[in-house]
This record gives C-alpha cells, structure tokens and sequence, in this order.
C-alpha cells in the first residue's frame, strides 16, 4: 500500500508540525496506533505479507481523514481528491493482480472468476496448479494420513491440506530449515511429498518410489511398494 503509507507519513509530519493544536483525543488514539505498531514490529519477525498490518491500516484510516479534513479545506479540491481516491480504489479492486474481477494480463494473473476454487490458490504461480492438483488428488483418493514433506524453501504447503481441519491429515516436516531441523521426527510417514524430481527416496530405511513421475518439475508424490 505505497500510496496509503505515503498518506499516513506525510499525516506524521503535519500532527507533529501542530501537535499544539490537536484535540487530546486525537493526539491520544494517534500516539496509540503507532506505538502499538512499533510493537508489532519489534515482537513478531518482519514478514513480506501485508495481511498482517491491515488492523493498523484500518484504524490509521480515522487519523487519515481527520488530516485530510483539516489540511484540504478548499471544496473543490477535496472533492476531486476524494473522488480520485474512490476512482484509484475501484481500480484497483477490479484489476487486482491475484484476485482480478476484470481479467487482463499482464496487469493482473490469468486466474479468472469463473476458475475453480483450487486453481485460484495458484492465482501467483499457476504453473504449479498442474502437479499440486495431481498430488493433492492421489493423496485423497488413497486416504494418505500421514504426510512426509520434503520441500524446498519458498514451496506453498496449504494447497495440500486444504480440508485438513475436517480430517485427519497430518504433515509431516522432514526437512525443516535451521532451528526446527534439530527436532527429532518422531511421527511415521505413509508417504513424501518432495520437490525435487528423483525415481525414489530412501527415509528411515524405508524407499519411497514416484508415482507421479509425468508431474512438470513442481512437485513428486513418493509412495512405498
């Protein structure tokens, strides 16, 4: 959200600029929603989803207006910046890139809202729809329990246990990344999920053979004999 943080820093500099002149309620809800976001910051690790931030967002919104109020008093220019917001937000709600209700690449993904559900989990990547769909049917259709996951470090997972909190499917990490890497394994696996494009893999002595060898490089099913 450039143009929202560009609006919320500029409204930074004018209430510290009159700060003497801000009401004790506005002053109060404002130092408020910063200081819970430099919170935010310093308790959990910086990640590149905004998702995370959209409370803050949401109740900056309020902070916004009165700034907007206040420094474009002129009728005409607060409707025409008004209305070019509005303009800018219809925009963008219509030709988002991942969820597009207008499709039109490349300024948005192929995905269209006539797509299946599935498929839109893949509205970044669609080349991975492909392989995910074929693993996540055969793990279905054989009512695989336990899943042994060997993926590499930006490979999606949710995609694969989309209905997990209305079964009994579990992941199995089998090779997380740094600290997790030290915690033993102790749950048994029916079967490997791996990214790298290999006849079998041999884990706890036990050989996993790939039953899904036509998959187009994105993601293997590995299965015992």
């Amino acid at each position: 959200n450039p143009y929202h943080t560009l609006l919320m820093l500029l409204s930074m500099v004018w209430i510290l600029i009159t700060i003497k002149k801000q009401t004790r309620y506005m002053f109060v809800y404002w130092m408020a929603i910063v200081l819970s976001f430099v919170l935010f910051c310093f308790y959990l690790k910086w990640q590149p989803w905004a998702k995370l931030h959209v409370p803050f967002f949401i109740f900056y919104s309020v902070v916004l207006a009165h700034f907007l109020m206040e420094v474009f008093k002129n009728k005409l220019f607060y409707a025409l910046l008004m209305g070019g917001f509005m303009i800018f937000a219809v925009l963008t709600l219509l030709f988002n890139y991942s969820r597009p209700f207008i499709t039109c690449p490349p300024y948005t993904s192929t995905i269209k809202m006539t797509d299946g559900r599935y498929m839109k989990y893949f509205s970044r990547k669609p080349e991975y729809y492909h392989d995910y769909k074929v693993v996540y049917d055969r793990i279905n259709e054989l009512k695989i329990k336990n899943v042994g996951l060997m993926m590499g470090n930006y490979d999606m997972e949710y995609q694969l246990f989309i209905d997990a909190y209305r079964s009994d499917v579990t992941p199995v990490h089998l090779n997380s990344c740094e600290i997790s890497a030290a915690i033993p394994v102790k749950d048994s696996t029916d079967c490997i999920v791996s990214a790298i494009a290999e006849d079998s893999i041999v884990y706890n002595d036990e050989t996993y053979y790939n039953f899904t060898p036509e998959n187009e490089g994105k993601l293997y099913l590995f299965l015992k004999k």
